[in-house]
């Protein structure tokens, strides 16, 4: 039985199997790579949120503006969300893969 902490060293490690057991086509290994890319970066992403707040936590901070990217690519979300104040502990999830906004203290 294996025991993952996150769902990205599973993948990780099917693969690695996979590979070795050569039961995995180019194509297949090419894609495969490809989503655990995607999942490292995405917990990147979550990470760096977090350890955000957590700083600013640390320094007191209770309230936090929301920044977004204005331009043609913005989504209605983030363009909504754009120089809005929240709670720290109230803060909104980032809504989407690839989201450029990013927060900043707020006093």
């Amino acid at each position: 039985k294996y025991i993952y902490a996150h769902e990205y060293e599973r993948k990780v490690q099917r693969l690695s199997e996979m590979y070795i057991s050569g039961h995995i086509s180019n194509e297949d290994l090419r894609k495969q790579m490809f989503y655990i890319a995607l999942m490292a970066k995405v917990y990147m992403d979550c990470i760096t949120v977090e350890a955000t707040k957590e700083a600013y936590k640390q320094n007191n901070i209770k309230r936090v503006k929301w920044n977004s990217e204005v331009d043609n690519k913005t989504c209605k979300i983030c363009n909504n969300r754009n120089g809005k104040v929240y709670p720290i502990n109230g803060l909104p999830p980032f809504p989407h893969l690839n989201c450029r906004c990013w927060i900043t203290p707020e006093n």
